[in-house]
């Protein structure tokens, strides 16, 4: 005979199958749990709390348009319990979007070059619902909860006069912050609009990241610079401005690695900072170097999940194509090598709590499970076979063929429940592990 109010909070400690049994108790209580819209948000919101891979999806529309029905938010919670089982299951729903073919007030996409280079989707970047994807020489924003584009900004707007943008990335999904070949950094909305540009040198800025409030650049002799966004009001009317807020010392190079080259990546964390040089990675915590260390061929992307970082090469026939190292300072430069089956290049890569995904040259994906990693205690090499038992607590999960064969894939990104691939042919797929929406 307790208040209903007293058992919903005593049913918001339960799990999922204790709830299934609760009601069968009595018509009270199934009563109560059929129609308590408070008992399903909470139960939704302390699973989402246990899982760290869904943390995210609470601040997702497909969580907040849900509408307060207690039918569809114990439909979402049950399908939450799925996601993980479905993605070690290779169980997923999956959408294409076809980015040649999309129109927005009259605008498409202009192909002005066939190098395989510079493809199709080359380049994307995921910001809660918002993706950005580079398509030949155009840039397209995405509204990732409906599937619908939000704009098409051609190179006529990003570009300098006889400069060209080089790189971008998303600024709290509000702002975005492109690079160019004559060392500027510029800041537009993602309607288009210019709101302002800096320069610290005249260098090629190669790579743009954005981690939280911290902006940084990277121009092709590999020094860093960092920036912020900085908001001011005049006359009652806001304007943007981008500060330099490193010096010339900030972040040292190595010497061996200051050559004057066009093709670098950064990647920003909370913790660390990591560049690009051919075949090495250079690697900085907080804002001092602390290593390089060779790749055993050329570098073509990077990804950190606290102290791992994974990187894609080229590979061949005596080295393999992706490697993930332990970054901690205090602890062996240790890394382990990952062999898929064919061995092809890895070109695009990206994490999710210990989930990685990765995307090569013949239209694959691949992913691992490396939250039970062990890093060797030496500096030896370690290869991992993918789909081979191993000793270092690298779980082989599947390899996905939703693109064409022999496609590259350019881009890969992640969110709480689904995987976004990005390939030449100018194909977006999105992998849909959740499987809420019709």
């Amino acid at each position: 005979m307790l208040p209903s109010e007293l058992m919903v909070i005593v049913f918001t400690n339960l799990e999922l199958r204790d709830i299934d049994s609760a009601r069968q108790v009595c018509t009270g209580w199934q009563t109560l749990i059929n129609t308590s819209v408070h008992l399903w948000k909470c139960l939704i919101r302390n699973y989402c709390d246990k899982k760290k891979y869904l943390e995210e999806i609470l601040n997702l529309s497909i969580y907040r348009s849900i509408p307060n029905s207690p039918e569809q938010l114990e439909k979402f919670y049950r399908k939450l319990h799925l996601v993980q089982d479905n993605l070690l299951g290779n169980n997923y729903r999956v959408r294409t979007i076809d980015c040649l073919e999309a129109e927005i007030d009259g605008k498409k996409i202009q192909k002005k070059s066939e190098n395989r280079n510079n493809k199709g989707v080359y380049d994307m970047v995921l910001d809660k619902n918002v993706l950005v994807a580079s398509v030949y020489d155009n840039i397209q924003i995405w509204d990732m909860s409906k599937y619908q584009i939000s704009n098409i900004l051609p190179s006529s707007i990003l570009d300098e006069p006889h400069e060209k943008t080089t790189c971008f990335d998303l600024v709290d999904a509000k702002y975005l912050l492109c690079g160019s070949q004559n060392g500027f950094l510029k800041l537009f909305t993602l309607n288009g609009e210019f709101l302002t540009k800096a320069k610290h040198n005249s260098n090629y800025i190669t790579d743009v990241a954005c981690q939280n409030d911290k902006l940084a650049s990277l121009d092709w002799y590999g020094n860093v610079t960092l920036w912020r966004i900085k908001l001011s009001s005049l006359h009652g009317k806001e304007s943007v401005s981008l500060e330099c807020v490193s010096s010339d010392d900030t972040f040292t190079v190595p010497r061996i690695l200051a050559e004057r080259e066009c093709e670098r990546l950064l990647y920003t964390s909370s913790k660390y900072l990591v560049t690009t040089f051919r075949t090495h990675l250079t690697c900085y915590k907080k804002t001092e170097f602390f290593r390089s260390y060779p790749a055993p061929t050329e570098v073509f992307c990077l990804c950190i999940q606290d102290d791992k970082l994974a990187f894609g090469c080229k590979g061949d026939a005596n080295s393999t194509s992706a490697g993930i190292l332990n970054l901690d300072p205090d602890k062996v430069p240790s890394v382990i090598y990952l062999k898929t089956r064919d061995n092809d290049p890895i070109i695009s890569m990206s994490f999710h709590d210990n989930i990685l995904v990765m995307g090569d040259t013949n239209g694959e994906l691949h992913i691992v499970k490396v939250d039970k990693l062990r890093f060797p205690d030496t500096t030896n090499e370690v290869t991992v076979e993918l789909g081979q038992e191993n000793e270092y607590g690298v779980e082989y999960v599947s390899t996905i063929r939703t693109h064409e064969y022999s496609f590259f894939v350019w881009a890969v990104k992640t969110d709480s429940y689904r995987i976004f691939s990005g390939d030449e042919t100018g194909k977006i797929i999105v992998h849909d592990y959740l499987m809420f929406e019709d």
